[in-house]
C-alpha cells in the first residue's frame, strides 16, 4: 500500500510540476495514503481525529505565517538576512545533537562518556554557531551582493 501511494504521489507531483501547478508533496502523499486506505479497507480504516489535525494544520499554517508576515513587514530582507544565521545555528545544532546523541550509539568503538550531554550539547550547538557565523561572514555578504546586483540589473531593464 505505501509503495503504491508513493508511486502515485510521484506521478501526481511530476504531472503538476510539468503543468506548472502549485503542489505540495506532503498534501499529495497524505492524500494518496488516505485514498489507498479507503480503497483497501474502507472509511473505517482512517483515524479521522488525526486526519482532522493534519487538515487543520494545513489551513492554519499559511494563515499564521501570513499574519506574522503582515505584522513584521518592515524591511523583510534585512530581517530575513540576519534571521537565517539564527535558523542555521538552531537547525544545525539540533541535527548534530541528534546525530551525536542517537546515531553514534550504534558504533561499538565509542565509549559511554562520548554521549555525555556535557560534551554533546556544547559541541552540537558550537558547530551550529559556526555555520551561523559563516552565513554572517563570508557567505551572507556574497549572496547579498549578488541579490542586490540582480535587483539593480532588473530595475535597469524596466
Amino acid at each position: 500500500g505505501m509503495m503504491t501511494s508513493l508511486i502515485v504521489a510521484t506521478f501526481m507531483l511530476l504531472g503538476a510540476t510539468f503543468f506548472g501547478l502549485p503542489v505540495s508533496t506532503t498534501h499529495t502523499v497524505v492524500g494518496c495514503i488516505i485514498g489507498f486506505s479507503i480503497a483497501a479497507k474502507g472509511f473505517s480504516s482512517i483515524n479521522w481525529d488525526e486526519t482532522k489535525n493534519i487538515l487543520i494544520s494545513w489551513v492554519a499554517a499559511p494563515l499564521v505565517t501570513g499574519a506574522f508576515a503582515i505584522l513584521l513587514s518592515a524591511n523583510p530582507f534585512t530581517r530575513g538576512y540576519y534571521a537565517f544565521s539564527f535558523i542555521l545555528f538552531v537547525t544545525i545544532g539540533i541535527d548534530i545533537f541528534f546525530i551525536f546523541n542517537k546515531g553514534t550509539k550504534n558504533f561499538k568503538h565509542f565509549h559511554n562518556d562520548v554521549y555525555d550531554t556535557k560534551w554533546v550539547v556544547p559541541t552540537s550547538f558550537g558547530i551550529g554557531a559556526f555555520f551561523g557565523l559563516l552565513w554572517l561572514w563570508p557567505f551572507g555578504p556574497l549572496v547579498k551582493k549578488k541579490l542586490e546586483a540582480k535587483k539593480k540589473k532588473k530595475c535597469w531593464k524596466q
